[in-house]
């Protein structure tokens, strides 16, 4: 089932748009045909917007929906800026990946194009750090490798009442993940590459 489809409508690439798209899907499928052990390289990041309670169905969601009622909470997953990107990653880093953590000129950077992330100050800091970046393409999140259904899910139907009961429960969530899964969302995001290149960078259905 696809998730580009059901969220969000599909831009009207222009042609530099395209060309883009192509260039940095054949030097993603180059350099993981080049080297086995680039995709293990690679760190990756993504958000999104979390409520302090997600109903189960449309019918619990109109408790709240009158005049009066204000919508939902929301608590955001913390951006990477400036030296959250030096103090977050590494530490995160050395914790999970310590044999990376300590050859840090071979690590590789994949981030999407939100603002906190192309910013002058968060790009320096990962200069600073030496980090090598895989590139997203702009309006490509068919080329992204994560999503958050699954997240969502298992979420829907808990109230929260802070932020820290939130972050409890998303590590929980994570635990659930195992190798073989993280395995399967990269070997799928080589695939995507090799999609875009033989869609002519038009879009797709990610599997």
């Amino acid at each position: 089932m696809s998730h580009v489809s059901a969220r969000w409508v599909p831009r009207l690439l222009t042609v530099e748009e395209k060309d883009v798209r192509v260039r940095e899907s054949r030097t993603f499928v180059r350099k993981v045909g080049r080297d086995p052990s680039y995709l293990s390289r690679i760190i990756t990041t993504d958000e999104t917007w979390v409520h302090y309670f997600e109903p189960d169905s449309k019918q619990a969601s109109m408790v709240w929906k009158h005049a009066d009622s204000p919508p939902p909470k929301k608590a955001k997953a913390v951006k990477s800026m400036g030296k959250t990107v030096r103090r977050n990653h590494m530490h995160a880093l050395r914790k999970k990946r310590p044999d990376m953590a300590a050859q840090i000129e071979n690590v590789v950077l994949h981030q999407d194009n939100a603002p906190s992330h192309t910013a002058t100050n968060t790009q320096l800091d990962i200069e600073v750090l030496g980090l090598q970046q895989a590139i997203l393409p702009p309006y490509s999140p068919d080329l992204a490798p994560l999503d958050f259904p699954q997240l969502k899910t298992f979420l829907r139907g808990t109230r929260f009442n802070d932020r820290t009961e939130i972050s409890h429960a998303i590590q929980t969530f994570n635990r659930t993940l195992d190798r073989d899964w993280f395995m399967n969302v990269y070997e799928n995001w080589a695939r995507s590459h090799n999609k875009c290149i033989a869609h002519q960078a038009e879009y797709f259905e990610k599997a």
